[in-house]
């Protein structure tokens, strides 16, 4: 048995503390809501059952627009359409597995550019900070 404030400091995702649920399952539950797991599973069941045209791949089958739409819900507008090049390393879209990447201000949501997946990543690494490229330049000049 394990409380939930122990499981969390653990960096736990599930917790047991031998007690029913308000359904009266004995089971796990979840760490960051509470949740008996047995009651999540029965939940899924009836809403599978009470919406059987919902589509579950429908989120893979639409990530393009997924990502489209969350982007403006989040973001500024991008100020000029989605090149052909990576803004930061001048990569053609050709040679990428996925598209460019819409570059954005993490604190302000404003809008950067647009960057290939190597790029993006690179700036998550560095928590867009302008002190670690200047050091990580100043390392591979040496």
């Amino acid at each position: 048995m394990i409380t939930r404030k122990e499981a969390k400091e653990q960096g736990l995702k599930h917790y047991f503390i031998g007690q029913s649920c308000k359904r009266g399952h004995v089971a796990e539950r979840l760490v960051n809501c509470n949740h008996c797991v047995e009651c999540l599973k029965e939940n899924g069941k009836r809403f599978d059952e009470a919406n059987p045209e919902y589509d579950k791949n429908w989120q893979k089958k639409n990530a393009k627009y997924l990502r489209d739409y969350n982007r403006k819900r989040r973001y500024s507008e991008p100020t000029r359409p989605e090149p052909d090049n990576c803004e930061c390393c001048n990569i053609h879209i050709s040679k990428l597995r996925t598209s460019l990447h819409f570059d954005h201000d993490h604190e302000t949501g404003k809008f950067r550019g647009w960057l290939c997946d190597r790029c993006n990543r690179g700036l998550g690494y560095f928590d867009d900070s302008i002190d670690i490229v200047k050091l990580l330049l100043k390392y591979l000049q040496k």
